[in-house]
């Protein structure tokens, strides 16, 4: 969704908790990512997206937690590790993914670690200045599936 629009918080549903309401910076950025997010497939499943402009956020949501995992009920993406409301993604929606948080990795351990996971980047570049990686997949699927899978786990 980063590629669409700003991601301010997001909250589980109580009882369908596969289901996530993500609010976003703008009205504009939620049509983005309505118009741009239908059926896309996500491992063996898919995500969509649908404007909710009645909703009514009642408690807040933290930074508590770790927002990938299922027992987080709901994360605030705008606390001082993360970014301002109105600040999107600067990578634009395609089969990169960008690495961080692992400088000390050289370019062949990103890549083995991929392939043990059986995903097989077609490149891994270093950026030293930033300490990230840019790690290209044959296809975006392949590139959100690698994300979903592996977020987290290279450190």
């Amino acid at each position: 969704m980063e590629a669409f629009g700003g991601v301010v918080s997001m909250r589980r549903g109580v009882q369908k908790p596969n289901v996530v309401t993500v609010k976003v910076a703008s009205v504009a950025d939620a049509d983005n990512c309505c118009r741009m997010i239908r059926r896309c497939a996500i491992g063996s499943g898919d995500i969509s997206c649908k404007p909710f402009p009645a909703y009514v956020n009642k408690n807040p949501p933290t930074e508590e937690g770790n927002p990938s995992d299922a027992a987080v009920v709901a994360y605030d993406f705008t606390k001082c590790r993360h970014r301002a409301p109105n600040q999107r993604s600067t990578f634009p929606a395609g089969p990169e993914i960008i690495i961080a948080g692992c400088a000390s990795k050289s370019e062949s351990d990103v890549m083995t670690y991929f392939s043990e996971k059986s995903f097989y980047p077609e490149n891994v570049v270093k950026n030293a200045d930033e300490g990230t990686f840019v790690v290209k997949f044959d296809t975006m699927a392949t590139a959100i599936k690698a994300l979903c899978e592996c977020q987290f786990k290279i450190g």
